[in-house]
């Protein structure tokens, strides 16, 4: 930081430019001691136009100082050879008691700290920042517009997500209901949902609808086991079916973990119409004991290979009262 101070030569009364020896001699005054000090004494000077010529004094002190300088010449041709120059600095009262000289520069007072307003806490800051309105953050690229943006994207892919799943939840109610049915005539229990309920001793029959079956089916089984684990070979019963119908093969393929008797059972697949029926007669129903079964429908087909056409489901066996079958 410095303070300039200038002096102006007049020759005739008008300024002498072109001097060439213009030195200053700097003194400083305490404006509360009124002790003088002198800063420079023959110091070279800058012209500056028009007879100014001028001084720059490093590092002033001007909270507490005033400076005075007295420009000289040799030269002969000036209305004065020595001409007076003077720097006074006028500070407020309150301005001095708010800043003191900290080297060659000013600091703030504990006075003036005391004075000053209180710096937000972090809790306000942080409120002001959520507190700030969205409206004033639509600068391409900003952080507040992505943002803003962001919250708009994830409202409307809830907004989409909750009429999706009431669609979805719409259609499986709506969805062509699978049932299981069977003849009146038959004495069999009732079937509760897609699980099968069997009455040994008594001619079991039972439809299942509402099935998807491929057109080019080939063979479809209806396996019960005790255990997912066990081989087909191991179930409860097994009926299978062929497209073509193949007496050989098609009817009652396994009872109780043993090569059944084809005419103890039979499928009846109508792929138009999507449905099976199943027959047990009472003969075979009277080889099962009762417990709870596990057992899923499966088709095999040119196209598409081996296809599940239901979910595994429960198959309960119970027993008659009344155990004649002939």
């Amino acid at each position: 930081m410095t303070a300039l101070i200038y002096g102006w030569f007049v020759a005739s009364k008008v300024g002498k430019s072109g001097l060439n020896d213009v030195t200053v001699d700097v003194y400083s005054v305490n404006r509360t001691t009124s002790a003088i000090v002198a800063v420079q004494t023959g110091a070279a000077t800058f012209a500056v136009g028009g007879g100014l010529y001028g001084y720059a004094i490093a590092d002033p002190t001007l909270l507490t100082l005033e400076y005075l300088g007295i420009f000289k010449t040799a030269d002969v041709t000036v209305d004065a050879q020595h001409v007076a120059a003077l720097r006074i600095e006028y500070e407020d009262a309150k301005l001095t008691t708010a800043l003191v000289v900290d080297g060659a520069v000013y600091q703030l007072t504990a006075n003036a700290l005391e004075l000053a307003p209180a710096a937000p806490t972090a809790a306000a800051n942080a409120d002001a920042v959520w507190d700030e309105a969205t409206s004033g953050h639509v600068a391409s690229g900003s952080f507040g517009l992505w943002a803003s943006g962001l919250v708009v994207a994830i409202t409307a892919a809830l907004t989409a997500g909750t009429a999706y799943l009431a669609a979805i939840a719409a259609a499986v109610w709506a969805y062509a209901t699978r049932t299981l049915t069977q003849s009146a005539a038959s004495v069999t229990a009732a079937v509760s949902g897609s699980a099968l309920s069997i009455t040994a001793y008594a001619t079991y029959t039972a439809t299942l609808t509402g099935l998807t079956i491929p057109a080019d089916w080939l063979i479809v089984w209806l396996t019960a086991k005790l255990s997912d684990d066990d081989t087909d070979a191991n179930s409860v019963f097994q009926l299978k079916a062929s497209n073509p119908a193949a007496v050989l093969v098609d009817g009652l393929a396994y009872l109780n973990q043993a090569a059944g008797t084809l005419s103890g059972g039979s499928l009846t697949v109508s792929q138009a119409a999507g449905t099976i029926a199943v027959a047990l007669t009472s003969t075979t129903t009277a080889a099962l004991t009762p417990q709870v079964l596990t057992y899923d429908v499966k088709c095999s087909s040119t196209v598409a290979g081996i296809t599940q056409l239901t979910a595994p489901a429960a198959c309960n066996i119970s027993l008659a009262v009344t155990r004649a079958v002939a």
